[in-house]
């Protein structure tokens, strides 16, 4: 799979090398399963007195039998604008079932060291539930 050469990004001397970043997370999305990613907080969040968030996680497509399900892990660390609250950290599992074409259920925990608005825990741990329905 190669980018689209009539768009706007066919440039001399990069776009060999985008196609082969293109290829390399193509071949790796569709052979394992495997989802990747990471993030830093969105500039304005900071700058307005938010956290400074960065994320990371991995998701595995699949991985209780049937290919559209996905679980995963996730980590994120926030410090915060200001000095006075605490640097959070959140480790996060979670589950997906695609039930329908239009519908998918999830669960998730989260262990949410060092809370920031919360001084007085060490650890707080959360449990989530969605149901999605997309139409």
């Amino acid at each position: 799979m190669s980018a689209v050469r009539r768009g706007y990004f066919a440039m001399p001397g990069v776009s060999a090398g985008f196609d082969f970043l293109f290829d390399q997370l193509d071949e790796l999305y569709t052979s394992t399963g495997v989802r990747m990613g990471a993030a830093y907080t969105l500039l304005f969040q900071g700058l307005s007195g938010g956290p400074w968030d960065q994320y990371g996680g991995a998701g595995f497509r699949g991985l209780m039998g049937e290919p559209n399900d996905m679980a995963g892990i996730a980590f994120s660390y926030a410090f915060p604008s200001d000095s006075s609250l605490r640097q959070e950290k959140v480790l996060e599992g979670f589950n997906r079932w695609q039930l329908t074409r239009f519908s998918q259920a999830s669960v998730g925990a989260q262990a949410i060291f060092d809370p920031g608005n919360g001084p007085d825990h060490d650890v707080v741990g959360a449990f989530w539930g969605r149901l999605r329905i997309v139409f």
